[in-house]
Formats: C-alpha cells, structure tokens, sequence
C-alpha cells in the first residue's frame, strides 16, 4: 500500500506553525491473498501509525503546545 500523509498546524490567525509530511510504501500482503478479516486488522493498524509519527514530531508537538 503506497501510503501519504500531510499535516499542518495553524494558529488562530492561520499562520503556519508546523508542516510534516511522509509517505511510504507498507507491505500489507499480496493483493487478493490477504482475507478479509486480516485486512480490517491492518488496515487501520497501518493509518495508525502514520498518524502517530505525524503527531509525534518534535515540531508537530512543539506547535501543539502552542495553541493550547
């Protein structure tokens, strides 16, 4: 699965605070040999991830804090 996901943080104003991007390719099986069941694991599995190393940026945090 060829995956990318952006991020931006803004504040009130709308002036940029953070941007982080990735982008990577996840092995989720063989298209059309993976059941059902094992996709609905992986799948969300998988996006979580992602948005965890979006979130988890030192800058990403950095910028939250800011707009707390």
């Amino acid at each position: 699965m060829l995956s990318c996901m952006n991020i931006k943080i803004l504040d009130k104003t709308g002036k940029v605070l953070a941007e982080k991007g990735i982008s990577g390719k996840e092995n989720l099986g063989h298209a059309g040999m993976v059941p059902a069941n094992a996709i609905k694991v992986k799948v969300p599995k998988a996006f979580q991830e992602k948005l965890e190393e979006l979130f988890n940026a030192p800058d990403v945090l950095m910028a939250l804090k800011q707009i707390e």
